[in-house]
């Protein structure tokens, strides 16, 4: 998946009308584990942002995996990745960039 198709993706991301609570909690549960894979495995994860840029699928999904950051082992330990992208979106969106 090219960098173009991967914003047209994030694009189509269909942004809620209100965020509640629980939904704060995940996102702040799936920042907290991409944090913690940043700090323990930074080589790794630099390595996962170099493919994703470079459209290297494979080696993508392979980092994925072994950083154990696949939705569903997001899901296992608290988080729900959704949460987040849906933030991310909404802060890119504004005005402040």
């Amino acid at each position: 998946m090219s960098t173009a198709q991967i914003i047209e993706k994030i694009n189509r991301i269909r942004i809620p009308e209100s965020i509640g609570r629980e939904q704060l909690a995940l996102a702040t549960r799936d920042a907290e584990i991409l944090a913690d894979r940043l700090r323990s495995a930074p080589d790794r994860m630099q390595a996962l942002v170099e493919a994703l840029l470079n459209d290297d699928r494979e080696p993508a999904l392979r980092l994925l995996s072994d950083l154990d950051l696949t939705e569903e082992d997001v899901r296992k330990e608290g988080g729900g990745l959704f949460w987040l992208i849906v933030l991310a979106v909404v802060l890119y969106s504004t005005d402040a960039y």
